[in-house]
Formats: structure tokens, C-alpha cells, sequence
């Protein structure tokens, strides 16, 4: 595995657990409405935040279009991990619930997954850490750094 695919894969794997912790944790609360919620709840928010500081790194260290390819490779393989291997977790098979739920959960994870990547990239500019601020400011500190050239008249 090379330098560009272990974070990916890392931040993939980070959300499969994740998300199965959170099918575990909404099948020990299969009877009660309102803690079953809770835990929903919860488990989204946490993909929020795990893709929020995935996407984060990823911003920092690298061009936009790079980051947020990456980010995207690793939320589809988490997302698909997670649509596999979540409802075993809880004791069910992927389509027991049908298509539609199945779908749903899909749907439910890639809206998280983007409202992080939005989070991640507007805290990002917003501190003056992503990839263009810095290489802007570079630029700057070179320019600055050189004489100034004699004018000849």
C-alpha cells in the first residue's frame, strides 16, 4: 500500500466501524423508540465528524481537487463497506429490509458523508489552512524576501 492509498483506506475503514458500532449499538436499542432515535442520530453525527477531520487532512496537505477526490474514494468504499457489512452487525442480512431501506442507508450515509466534506472545507479556508492559502502565502513570503531590483535611468 503506497503513501496516497493508506489514508483512504484509513479514513474508509474508520467509517465502516463506525457505522457497524452504530448497527450494533441500534440493535441493542431495537425496543425503544426513543433511544433507537438517539443512537441514529448519534451515528450520523459521528460520520459527519469522522469524515469532517478525514477531509480536513486531506485539505491541508493537498490541492483541493486532490482532496477531495480522495475524500470521495474513501467515503464511496466506506459506504459501500458499510451498506455490506452494517447489517450484519445487528444481526440482519443487507436487503432484509428490502431495496428501499437498504437504499435509504446509502442515501443517509452520503448526506452525511457531504455536509462533513462542506464542514471540513469551509474550516479549512475559513482558518487559512487549505492548500491555496498556503502556497499563496509562500508566494507572498518569496517576494518578499528578495531586493528590490535597481531602476537604471
Amino acid at each position: 500500500m503506497n503513501e496516497r492509498s493508506k489514508p483512504i483506506a484509513v479514513l474508509a475503514a474508520a467509517l465502516t466501524a463506525v457505522y457497524c458500532v452504530g448497527s450494533f449499538l441500534s440493535w441493542l436499542t431495537r425496543h425503544h423508540d426513543n433511544q433507537n432515535l438517539y443512537v441514529a442520530v448519534g451515528t450520523l453525527a459521528a460520520i459527519v465528524i469522522a469524515v469532517c477531520v478525514g477531509a480536513y487532512r486531506f485539505i491541508v496537505a493537498n490541492p483541493m481537487a486532490r482532496a477531495l477526490a480522495d475524500t470521495s474514494l474513501a467515503v464511496v468504499a466506506g459506504c459501500v463497506a458499510s451498506s455490506l457489512l452494517g447489517p450484519f452487525a445487528r444481526g440482519a442480512y443487507p436487503f432484509s429490509g428490502g431495496a428501499g431501506d437498504f437504499f435509504l442507508r446509502i442515501w443517509l450515509f452520503l448526506g452525511a458523508a457531504i455536509l462533513g466534506v462542506i464542514f471540513a472545507a469551509l474550516f479549512a479556508m475559513a482558518l487559512g489552512r487549505d492548500y491555496r492559502d498556503q502556497a499563496l502565502k509562500r508566494y507572498a513570503d518569496t517576494k518578499a524576501a528578495k531586493p528590490r531590483k535597481a531602476v537604471r535611468r
